[in-house]
């Protein structure tokens, strides 16, 4: 059985766009990709689909510059958490 996972956004740090890759296994019912400020509060959520590979484009202009967290969480159980840093 595959399991899912996270993985680094790509440019770290970044102005215009980065991409955040993550793995899905081939059972998950339900997979959310959450993007926080430093502070806790969510900005973006992107529900994901299928299973295997897939990515998220994240556009600079969509966020302030500063440090966010994302999080995927998967059939409501947290995955993994990364940073990254949008800069101006």
């Amino acid at each position: 059985m595959s399991e899912s996972g996270l993985f680094q956004n790509a440019p770290n740090p970044f102005q215009n766009d980065t991409e955040i890759k993550y793995k899905l296994a081939f059972d998950v019912q339900e997979a959310v990709l959450y993007v926080y400020d430093l502070q806790g509060k969510e900005i973006k959520s992107y529900r994901l689909t299928g299973n295997g590979l897939g990515n998220v484009i994240i556009k600079g202009n969509e966020l302030e510059p500063g440090m966010y967290i994302y999080s995927l969480v998967v059939d409501k159980q947290l995955i993994d958490t990364k940073r990254m840093i949008i800069t101006r």
